[in-house]
């Protein structure tokens, strides 16, 4: 799976998530630039993100994530 098939991926399920399907994203985005996600919205979105891939991120990972990019990254790492 591409980087950039992930990161669409991504950002379909926050576009879910966040009930907003016309919110537009690149990978330097940061979740408080982004209106409607808070912590709450966040954990939705690792869940989601998680079960879509199957994949599982610790608690570590999951608070080290500061960009959209980020996740990406993770992602692709773990399904290597």
């Amino acid at each position: 799976m591409s980087r950039e098939s992930i990161l669409d991926t991504i950002i379909s399920i926050v576009r879910r998530e966040l009930n907003n399907d016309n919110l537009t994203f690149t990978e330097d985005m940061v979740a408080t630039n982004i209106d409607g996600w808070d912590s709450l919205t966040h954990m939705s979105i690792i869940t989601a993100t998680e079960t879509h891939f199957g994949v599982s991120f610790s608690f570590i990972e999951v608070v080290s994530l500061d960009k959209i990019g980020d996740l990406v990254s993770l992602v692709l790492d773990k399904i290597k």
